[in-house]
């Protein structure tokens, strides 16, 4: 019976949160708790109804409450990091990307957010480390290419930068960030035309996309300023 209806209650929770309904999922995730005890799959659905209320302190306190129950659980301290890094808290963030990376080497995802918040205190090396150990884990890890061309572009290292690119476009042609990202590398190559190109191919995949939308603005400007009345197209 009371196996039942805390199976009922989680469905009901599952359902609420698919339809947004958080704080509706938050109180069926509680009741089902109160009946099963501490949980970390209730504690997991509690975290994540909790945020999705935008109480990130609520679901701080539950993935928490799940390492205490299962200290070497996967996937939570990233989960931390990033809730921490949305707040501003780059130092907690950091520590808790670590954390993820001592229990299972081989996140790549957590590799990459740290790498994310390395890049950002000016710590390029480091970055480009943990970037390339994400790559190693995960060949085509998509992200870690593209974040990885933007720094070595940033670096004015234009030749890795384009291989990263051009090998994420060999195996997804309409990779709308792909194409944004060569004309970030064209831009800072001072290649004004190609990277208008690739600005407008990005556009052309994903309407709306306000990165590319701000880089072709940028570029038109700069033609303009040059006194250049040819198309740039």
């Amino acid at each position: 019976m009371v196996r039942g209806m805390e199976a009922a209650l989680y469905r009901l929770g599952l359902c609420f949160e698919k339809a947004g309904k958080f704080q509706e999922a938050y109180d069926a995730f509680s009741r089902a708790c109160e009946i099963l005890g501490p949980s970390p799959v209730i504690y997991d659905r509690l975290a994540r109804s909790s945020y999705g209320m935008g109480k990130p302190d609520k679901a701080i306190k539950y993935l928490n409450e799940m390492l205490a129950l299962s200290p070497d659980l996967p996937g939570v301290h990233s989960r931390l990091a990033m809730i921490y890094s949305n707040r501003g808290d780059t130092d907690e963030a950091m520590r808790q990307f670590r954390a993820e990376i001592e229990i299972n080497p081989e996140d790549e995802y957590a590799h990459t957010g740290l790498a994310e918040l390395m890049e950002k205190q000016g710590d390029d090396a480091a970055a480009i480390q943990l970037y390339n150990k994400a790559l190693v884990i995960n060949s085509e890890n998509i992200y870690a290419h593209l974040m990885l061309a933007r720094l070595l572009s940033r670096l004015q290292r234009h030749d890795e930068a384009l291989a990263h690119t051009h090998k994420v476009l060999r195996s997804n042609p309409q990779q709308y960030r792909a194409h944004y990202m060569l004309g970030v590398i064209m831009k800072d190559m001072g290649n004004t035309r190609q990277a208008v190109q690739h600005f407008t191919k990005a556009l052309q995949l994903n309407p709306g996309f306000q990165p590319a939308e701000e880089g072709l603005r940028e570029m038109q400007a700069r033609h303009a300023k040059g006194g250049r009345r040819d198309d740039l197209t």
